[in-house]
């Protein structure tokens, strides 16, 4: 039978990640947030937040992997962000380098509906840029635009891309 602070805790858990998903960096935060009044020693408060994470790990509740790649989908979906931010935001969220990597690699070379959706999330947000730019000239246009979507972390060929595609389209509508 485990702690009954254990359990109490654990419960607390599963109610956090009911939410979205979490990283560990995250699931430990929130539970040296929930221990910060607690009269314990230090060492039983890691002791317990340590059995917590193993016990959502073993339960398939809390798995860094998972969580990158569905945090990569949603902010495609809801929020574009080029791969830059996606990656700065990943690494604080506490995500390991190598499977930030791996799950940026997996989105960007392993599947053509990714690449189509970072170039759409980027086009998304230079559409609305562009309201904005209207009576700019040809080169303000380009670098105002070119700042804006390199805010999002869009890669510099994404970028390229998408100012020119534009920029032929201010041409034909004339």
């Amino acid at each position: 039978m485990k702690d009954p602070l254990f359990n109490l805790m654990y419960k607390k858990a599963l109610r956090f990640l009911g939410l979205r998903l979490r990283s560990e960096k995250e699931m430990r935060q929130k539970i040296e947030e929930w221990f910060y009044k607690k009269d314990l020693t230090e060492e039983r408060k890691l002791l317990i937040a340590q059995q917590i994470v193993e016990q959502l790990y073993r339960d398939h509740f809390l798995d860094d992997k998972r969580f990158a790649e569905e945090w990569v989908s949603s902010r495609m979906r809801s929020k574009p962000r080029g791969e830059i931010l996606l990656r700065m935001e990943l690494s604080q969220k506490g995500i390991d380098r190598d499977l930030i990597d791996d799950v940026m690699f997996q989105k960007s070379n392993g599947d053509q509906d990714s690449i189509d959706d970072m170039r759409a999330g980027a086009m998304r947000i230079a559409e609305k840029y562009v309201r904005k730019l209207a009576g700019e000239e040809d080169r303000a246009f380009s670098f105002k635009l070119s700042q804006a979507l390199a805010r999002k972390g869009f890669s510099g060929s994404v970028v390229k891309s998408i100012v020119d595609e534009l920029l032929a389209k201010r041409y034909n509508s004339f």
